[in-house]
């Protein structure tokens, strides 16, 4: 007879310092994680709390602390770009043992702790639409490794820009997040080109056309400011205006213009310590280009 795989299951109490508009208790099984299960209950106000139930190979507690904050974090940042959202707090609490006759371990103590997750969310969650971003983040978790790994590295470089103090920090880090989202794992380039191939190659016309008449008024301050590359040898508001005063502007032609001044513009906060007074309007329309493109790229 094999030997008899046996798990250790814990029930972890946790809140989260936001609103999530709960009006009775839901409850999600989380198939990416193997007999994971999330339940979250009703609240007329900040905090939400809620359960988180996980099971590991054996009855050790920081196992399944360590466990259950990976699995919270990630669905929580899943959460936070599916549902526009921004920073705050998420506490983990009591831990019970809940199968220790098992393992024959007698009473497990109950310890409390504490750890910081970067998400906060102002939105109505009810079981359907909980039951709709499961089901996505289970397809996220079903797909080829580098695809799986890609996405699930945006979601904590992007989450990442959210705590963010200055308006340059969250420049660098959505600039890091849209490397990630634009790239080829099986083929890797440079910054421009990955954009270039992901927008000529993939991105729809449609969408690309949108962004750009949603952020007409940053498009007009990236022409304004007479970007050039470090070399000097482009001038790439002057690209992005060529492009836009053609009788038939080509839309991916401008948003790939539009991307390299940002290009630009980061290179100015990074390397030269430069400060835009357009910063906020820059960071606004690259977060719209964000959620865009993992709107796109990931599967629904």
């Amino acid at each position: 007879m094999g030997e008899i795989l046996m798990f250790a299951r814990y029930r972890i109490s946790f809140n989260i310092n936001l609103y999530l508009g709960i009006k009775e208790d839901l409850e999600i099984s989380l198939e990416p994680y193997e007999r994971a299960k999330l339940f979250l209950h009703p609240s007329s106000g900040i905090p939400n709390t809620g359960e988180i139930v996980v099971e590991v190979a054996e009855p050790n507690e920081t196992l399944a602390r360590n466990y259950a904050e990976e699995i919270l974090q990630e669905f929580l940042f899943f959460l936070s770009i599916e549902e526009n959202t921004t920073v705050g707090r998420l506490n983990t609490g009591k831990i019970d043992f809940e199968n220790r006759e098992d393992f024959n371990k007698g009473v497990v103590e109950t310890r409390s702790f504490t750890r910081r997750s970067d998400v906060t969310f102002v939105h109505s969650l009810d079981q359907t639409k909980l039951d709709n971003f499961g089901e996505k983040l289970s397809k996220i978790h079903a797909l080829d490794q580098p695809e799986r790994e890609l996405l699930l590295k945006f979601l904590r470089v992007y989450n990442s820009g959210k705590k963010g103090r200055y308006p340059s920090d969250e420049l660098i880090y959505r600039w890091v997040a849209l490397e990630v989202i634009v790239s080829n794992p099986s083929n890797p380039q440079k910054a421009l080109r990955s954009i270039n191939d992901f927008i000529f190659q993939r991105f729809p016309v449609d969408r690309a056309r949108n962004i750009i008449q949603k952020h007409s008024e940053t498009i007009n301050e990236l022409i304004k400011a007479d970007l050039h590359n470090y070399e000097n040898t482009k001038n790439r508001s002057e690209l992005l205006k060529e492009e836009l005063q053609k009788s038939k502007p080509q839309m991916k032609e401008v948003l790939n213009h539009a991307l390299g001044c940002i290009y630009e513009i980061r290179n100015g906060v990074i390397h030269r310590s430069k400060e835009y007074a357009f910063l906020h309007m820059v960071n606004n329309m690259l977060d719209y280009i964000l959620k865009d493109f993992w709107d796109f790229r990931s599967p629904t």
